[in-house]
């Protein structure tokens, strides 16, 4: 029994290693998505600036606890930071480790079933800038870190597609030996 990594660099080294850089960069993002600036919101009031916040995703979460808001922040925590992180880390442990074909496929199905909800925080995010911006005293922009974010989730819905695709294959050429 060989890791998925440990197969697929078997018969194609430039797939494995584009999986394993895939890795790393979905990582980098993942941390600097959560931590970087997203979302700017200024008031005003006449022409006169009132305030002026920048968010990055984990402030803006902490924001809304904070603000009595704790079943809205414990969603987008849940789906912004819990659930990314596991389905990485766990992407990560099946490519790279020896499991059993139905345990791998078990997780996979549930993988593939919460990454329908990989960009619910971007989808809240753009909310929240509509919204403020139909007030006339309050301007809402989206700051680089919302682009960082929305990277590590394409790349992880990337991963997660190529996995269980080489998975099947696997599978496939087994059914048939």
């Amino acid at each position: 029994m060989n890791s998925l990594k440990e197969t697929v660099k078997s018969y194609n080294e430039k797939t494995s290693n584009f999986i394993s850089i895939s890795f790393v960069a979905a990582y980098i993002s993942l941390v600097f998505g959560i931590c970087a600036p997203v979302l700017s919101i200024r008031k005003e009031i006449l022409w006169i600036e009132l305030n002026n916040d920048t968010y990055s995703l984990l402030e803006g979460i902490i924001d809304l606890f904070k603000n009595g808001h704790v079943i809205l922040s414990t969603i987008i925590f849940s789906f912004s930071i819990l659930f990314p992180i596991g389905k990485i880390v766990t992407l990560n442990y099946l490519w790279n480790k020896k499991i059993a074909d139905k345990n791998r496929q078990t997780v996979l199905n549930i993988i593939e079933i919460f990454s329908k909800w990989s960009m619910l925080d971007v989808f809240v995010i753009s909310l929240i800038i509509v919204i403020a911006n139909v007030s006339a005293m309050t301007d809402a922009k989206a700051k680089w870190g919302i682009y960082i974010f929305i990277t590590h989730v394409i790349i992880s819905m990337t991963l997660s597609l190529l996995i269980v695709r080489i998975n099947k294959r696997i599978n496939i050429m087994k059914l048939n030996i």
